[in-house]
């Protein structure tokens, strides 16, 4: 009795382990499919979030950040700017951060060779502009510069989410 136990055990341990993986291939296929429609979506309507992870610095340097506390949020033409900021600032007091709650003043959008998208963006509140370029992958990844007359170009990359 236990030897039929003990065998019944293994050929379910062995049917369960050698399960076709065609599925896996063409759901991670799916996955990638729709991750790229989101994309296309969210730079269509604009209206999408990018999580910040890295600042790269012009020396080089690649400081991991919060995706949680540094984003950029594009809705229509209103936009929402939270990230922080490690470079020289031109101005009495220094910046530590660029916080931003304003309006899209122009945007021009382009796509590039690989499926992806090339943006240029002019942003800010009264007193305050800054002009944004985003390159986004097809998949969602990110890279950003941002300048202003009062602070460096800085560099941020991260992932794109549709709101």
């Amino acid at each position: 009795m236990k030897n039929l136990i003990y065998i019944l055990f293994a050929v379910t341990l062995v049917a369960f382990s050698c399960r076709p993986t065609g599925d896996l291939a063409s759901s991670r296929e799916e996955r990638a499919a729709m991750k790229q429609e989101n994309v296309k979506k969210a730079v269509e309507t604009q209206e999408m979030i990018i999580k910040v992870n890295r600042l790269h610095t012009r020396r080089g340097r690649i400081l991991e950040m919060n995706p949680d506390m540094n984003f950029v949020i594009i809705n229509k033409d209103r936009t929402r700017v939270s990230l922080a900021y490690i470079g020289r600032s031109f101005t009495i007091r220094p910046v530590a951060a660029i916080n931003l709650q304003g309006q899209i003043y122009s945007r021009v959008i382009d796509t590039n060779r690989k499926g992806g998208y090339d943006i240029r963006m002019e942003l800010g509140q009264e007193s305050e502009k800054f002009t944004l370029n985003l390159s986004i992958s097809r998949d969602g990844y990110v890279t950003m510069n941002i300048t202003n007359p009062r602070i460096d170009l800085i560099r941020y990359s991260g992932t794109l989410q549709a709101l």
